[in-house]
């Protein structure tokens, strides 16, 4: 019987843990759009989770120095001045590593109404068989085509949560179907008054 409780009361902790991240990332999703989302480009969500951001960026080691080069660079400083070994340490770097390049698939109920959740796959398959119809011999694609794979998709990574969900941290992309166009930066959230703020924000993948 004490076996059972102690499972019962695992159980609770584990739901309660689980209802806590959801309603926060969904909170943070909010914000995230609210903040990154191109004006008046379409509103694809990739549901499979970003996982090489950190590679992209050259951070390897998940050492204080190499989140530092993200400031020296790209960043864009919001407020007041802040640098990330300010609120964070080396556990916490070290998380950040080994959280963000989990596999992780976005449930539909976490992802803003307005967007139109699609596994990557989906993006995948359209920019293969589109390369296949330039390869045939005399192929034009319509017009219409052309439009449609230069519009735009959204992917985010796994969230990462700190001190007590205190702080989030997360990485966030753009692509075009075509993959010709896009952008991919990382995001620090503070939460103030109940409200996810952007404390910090580093473009880590320019391109177009």
């Amino acid at each position: 019987m004490k076996h059972l409780k102690f499972l019962i009361f695992g159980i609770a902790v584990i739901w309660s843990c689980s209802e806590k991240t959801n309603s926060e990332t969904r909170l943070l999703l909010e914000k995230v759009f609210e903040i990154g989302r191109v004006e008046g480009d379409s509103i694809y969500f990739s549901t499979t989770s970003l996982v090489d951001w950190l590679d992209v960026a050259e951070i390897d080691s998940c050492s204080e120095e190499e989140f530092a080069v993200l400031e020296d660079i790209y960043h864009r400083r919001i407020g007041n001045e802040i640098n990330l070994s300010d609120i964070f340490h080396k556990k916490d770097f070290e998380k950040i590593c080994y959280e963000g390049r989990h596999n992780y698939e976005f449930d539909s109920d976490l992802i803003p109404k307005n967007f139109i959740p699609k596994d990557q796959q989906y993006f995948d398959s359209l920019y293969f068989i589109y390369k296949n119809e330039l390869s045939i011999a005399n192929s034009d694609p319509s017009g219409l085509r052309i439009l449609k794979m230069r519009e735009l998709y959204y992917r985010l990574s796994k969230p990462i949560f700190l001190h007590d969900y205190r702080y989030a941290v997360i990485g966030y992309s753009y692509q075009s179907f075509l993959k010709d166009y896009g952008g991919c930066s990382i995001f620090v959230f503070e939460k103030k008054e109940n409200e996810w703020k952007l404390i910090f924000t580093s473009q880590i993948c320019p391109f177009t």
